[in-house]
């Protein structure tokens, strides 16, 4: 194995290892927006009160 062909396969196990990691940061990334949103949806209107008095709903 020449040191060329050595550095490509260092390389190469670098680059998945980097694409592994940002794909699990992406992934847990998601999971945590997705469980916020679900979290924030069970707050029925509780949610909806605090909301109108700090104004940030238009009261009707």
């Amino acid at each position: 194995m020449t040191p060329r062909e050595r550095m490509t396969a260092i390389w190469r196990r670098h680059r998945l290892k980097l694409m592994g990691g940002g794909l699990l940061a992406w992934v847990l990334f998601i999971s945590a927006m997705y469980l916020d949103i679900k979290r924030d949806q069970r707050a029925g209107p509780a949610g909806a009160e605090e909301l109108l008095e700090i104004g940030a709903l238009p009261v009707t």
